[in-house]
């Protein structure tokens, strides 16, 4: 496993009113699968994935960027273990926003790719 992983089953996902509060009203999504969403499908699949025991989350290899007073970018990179099916592999980038004293995310990017062997 690489350093700094961590894994778990979306904890914060199980309570949308703090998802929502980590996100920008505007907030938009570009899925791993594809798909563009805005904050309130975010929150409402995140909740929805609450009671699904059958995948693992790692996340690892964090780096944060300043681009500009009060906004960052943060690249991580993912592997979700599914029961039954093959890892998933996932470059992540979110920009984040100090908006009245709290950090929010206002754009979240996943991009599949093949391990590396």
């Amino acid at each position: 496993m690489p350093t700094n992983a961590r894994a778990e089953k979306h904890p914060v996902g199980n309570y949308p009113g703090r998802v929502a509060a980590l996100l920008t009203d505007d907030f938009l999504e570009f899925g791993r699968s594809g798909g563009v969403c805005g904050k309130d499908e975010v929150v409402h699949s995140l909740a929805a994935e609450r009671d699904c025991e059958r995948s693992e989350l790692t996340a690892y290899g964090y780096e944060l960027r300043i681009l500009a007073v009060g906004v960052v970018l943060l690249t991580y990179r993912t592997i979700r273990k599914e029961e039954g099916g093959p890892d998933l592999h996932t470059l992540r980038s979110s920009v984040w926003k100090l908006i009245d004293g709290h950090w929010q995310m206002a754009f979240h990017q996943g991009t599949p790719i093949v391990p590396k062997t």
